[in-house]
């Protein structure tokens, strides 16, 4: 089992502990709910040091990732970052990445927690022997925090020493926390303003030191989830898998459609001019206290199977079991009645995202 390079902290902190992808990262410090109310009232600080990092250098680095992925990459700015989703030849999502270029031209990827020897291994199989680019897996090296609430632009511009709240989404800098090199990133995660601060990993422990004694409080993963799962945040392993194309969970945002090609890429145009989308990413709202599990079928009142459960958890917001999954597009009506076939059969109402 991996741990985090906060994880002593989190022990001082009597954090309760899970299991994910692998890796053993904080459930809860004690109260889901005041966790919780920390991210969506104030500021809560969240170890996301699990997400997958790897470094791309070479001068043919970014024209690789730029014809294997879905995004522009070509047109990135220093100091700004692009989502783009890895697809395979039939337009289905290896994953969704976050690429950061940098003034000198290196490349930094944040990649899905699992995903990462997926990604580099994707990735090398479409890498000529001449291409001169170099991708070095760099996650044990780096430790990241995702600071997010209504307070996080006023912690990270007192701590950084510099007004954070005009940046716009994607656009980072290189800073200093407590005399650390960090990199600061705005993000579009989550329904509240939301960055990421990535530090080197042996110094991650000052950095969250830094940020709680500055206002944020601790959140795990369980309040985490639940705000994720009640914005409609699809991530991967869950939402984003090799079932669904990128259109079908929503990420338009990462698809450029007048770049030059890409694996994927016809299949892609094709659904996109067809606006043949099958399925999309919507909520469901659970009867009962059961919460049906990933992969669990979804069907109508009269037995037609239209979908299947991606993520399912207790909305603080809501005060009811939620759910997200896929269901055809032609199917779906906002608040009608369906069926889960789960342990037992759940009842639900459909609804569109965010809840």
């Amino acid at each position: 089992m991996k741990k985090t390079p906060l994880h002593s902290t989190h022990q001082h902190l009597h954090a309760t502990f899970t299991e994910q992808n692998g890796w053993q990262i904080p459930a809860h410090y004690g109260s889901v709910t005041a966790e919780y109310h920390a991210l969506v009232e104030d500021v809560g600080v969240i170890d996301v040091s699990t997400l997958g990092k790897f470094r791309a250098t070479g001068k043919d680095a970014l024209g690789l990732l730029n014809r294997l992925s879905t995004n522009n990459l070509m047109q990135m700015e220093p100091f700004h970052a692009m989502s783009t989703v890895l697809t395979t030849e039939k337009g289905r999502i290896v994953d969704l990445l976050i690429v950061l270029k940098s003034k000198k031209q290196e490349l930094l990827a944040l990649t899905s927690p699992h995903q990462i020897e997926t990604d580099l291994q994707w990735i090398e199989n479409y890498t000529f022997p001449l291409d001169d680019a170099h991708f070095e897996n760099v996650t044990d090296s780096f430790g990241c925090l995702l600071i997010a609430g209504f307070s996080a632009v006023k912690v990270l511009s007192d701590l950084a020493g510099k007004p954070v709240e005009e940046w716009s989404i994607h656009q980072f800098d290189h800073t200093s926390i407590d005399h650390v090199p960090c990199t600061l990133m705005r993000t579009s995660d989550l329904s509240v303003p939301a960055y990421y601060l990535i530090c080197p990993a042996e110094y991650a422990p000052l950095v969250w030191s830094a940020v709680v004694a500055n206002g944020a409080t601790p959140v795990g993963d369980q309040a985490y989830q639940t705000l994720r799962i009640e914005t409609g945040l699809p991530v991967g392993g869950y939402e984003l898998t090799k079932a669904v194309n990128p259109l079908e969970a929503g990420l338009h945002h990462a698809i450029s459609f007048n770049k030059g090609c890409y694996v994927g890429q016809e299949v892609v145009a094709r659904v996109d001019s067809s606006k043949k989308i099958k399925h999309s990413l919507y909520g469901l709202r659970l009867e009962g206290d059961q919460l049906p599990a990933p992969q669990d079928k979804i069907y109508t009142e009269t037995e037609k199977e239209i979908g299947f459960i991606t993520s399912s958890v207790r909305s603080i917001k809501l005060q009811q079991l939620v759910a997200l999954g896929y269901i055809k597009n032609r199917d779906f009506t906002a608040g009608m009645d369906v069926i889960i076939r789960s342990q037992t059969v759940i009842r639900a109402k459909t609804s569109t995202l965010p809840f």
